[in-house]
């Protein structure tokens, strides 16, 4: 995808020991720019984009994305939490860092991606729903609550592991024989539910050339056999949700949101927040009197995610769920594909997305390689 665009400023700055130049651009649409909607690209100094730009400030440029990839920026002198980083620069980064960094990082970016498409994790973080409704009900969200419901899903997401994916973690050590059959007996649904991700998790990495060589060559799985990489898939899904209820548990927000950014993609993740999860009658009320739309939308806008309304864009992407984000030019939209999913949990119907959030727990919003409705005709 082609931009156009104007440079606003451009900072010379350093990452991890390269020298880069931070470029705050304006997208130019039929000859016009609007100065209040900037982004950042990020380029090596010595590139030949760089060398443009600095003998020719005034000029306008022309920005193909394909070049670029989105990465979370923590620049003192920028108010901008993302930004587009040249390839070059990525690769540059990427040559500096030691083999045992890059294979971790390279282990770490094809989880997410299995993740985007098995949603293992959002099958673990629905048994703290399930949890609640069967053995927390009743009590006040203080917290003692909090602590012991906490511990609590450690100690059934164990067993789940356990009996699923033979994955042994500490709690599952802590708990006697009577516990497990207890647990295994009042959770029996939720173990059977997610039998299913061994062979999606396992379609994934025949479908994956990346994966395939993560699990092949850095994890040592045996041919056709993906064992080291399943197991690491949901021990990553573990993390993310103990992490996402660390990160929401003293919050009064019914609902919550993750940024997750990958070498293939960039995806928004949005939850109830383990308070949400005890209010499902208050939020089901809201529903019912047509707030919680406008409820959600006013979370998200507080946190820079902006709904898009343009008819022409919800027909493009089949959906009316589709927002814009401040600092990023793409668009975030509900994508319904879901090839992936062999798991019971995985093949459930999201089409609605209150439903996906309540019910299910959680809903993603991937990034789309079509632009900021302002842009389409550039």
């Amino acid at each position: 995808m082609i931009l156009k665009y104007k440079p606003i400023e451009i900072i010379e700055n350093e990452i991890n020991n390269v020298d880069t130049l931070t470029v705050v651009i304006s997208i130019i649409n039929n000859n016009s720019f609007n100065p209040n909607k900037t982004y950042a690209i990020i380029f090596k100094k010595d590139s030949h984009f760089a060398k443009n730009l600095i003998e020719y400030p005034t000029e306008i440029f022309s920005l193909d994305l394909e070049d670029f990839k989105i990465r979370k920026i923590q620049f003192d002198y920028l108010d901008k939490k993302y930004g587009y980083f040249h390839n070059s620069l990525i690769n540059q980064l990427v040559s500096n860092k030691s083999a045992t960094e890059i294979e971790l990082d390279l282990i770490k970016d094809s989880l997410n991606e299995c993740l985007f498409s098995c949603h293992a994790e959002m099958y673990l973080y629905f048994i703290y729903k399930v949890i609640f409704n069967r053995e927390f009900k009743s009590i006040s969200y203080d917290e003692n609550f909090k602590k012991n419901i906490f511990n609590r899903f450690r100690e059934v997401i164990a067993v789940i592991l356990k009996d699923n994916y033979e994955i042994t973690i500490d709690p599952l050590k802590k708990l006697s024989v009577t516990e497990i059959q207890e647990i295994r007996s009042k959770y029996a649904d939720a173990l059977d539910y997610g039998q299913g991700f061994t062979d999606s998790i396992a379609n994934f990495v025949m479908k994956n050339d990346k994966a395939l060589n993560v699990s092949s060559n850095l994890l040592k799985d045996r041919k056709y056999f993906y064992n080291f990489y399943i197991q690491k898939t949901l021990i990553e899904a573990f993390i993310v949700c103990l992490k996402r209820i660390i990160s929401n548990q003293n919050s009064n927000e019914y609902f919550g949101h993750e940024m997750v950014v990958s070498d293939e993609r960039v995806e928004l993740k949005i939850f109830p927040t383990p308070f949400g999860f005890t209010q499902v009658e208050k939020i089901t009320e809201f529903s019912k009197e047509d707030k919680l739309e406008n409820y959600l939308l006013n979370y998200l806008a507080k946190n820079d995610f902006i709904k898009i309304e343009n008819e022409e864009t919800k027909n493009a992407l089949k959906t009316k769920w589709i927002f814009e984000k401040k600092d990023i030019i793409n668009l975030f939209y509900v994508d319904r594909k879901y090839t992936l999913n062999k798991a019971n949990f995985g093949r459930q119907d999201r089409s609605y997305m209150f439903d996906s959030l309540m019910a299910k727990g959680q809903i993603n919003l991937s990034i789309s390689q079509l632009l900021n409705t302002v842009y389409n005709n550039v």
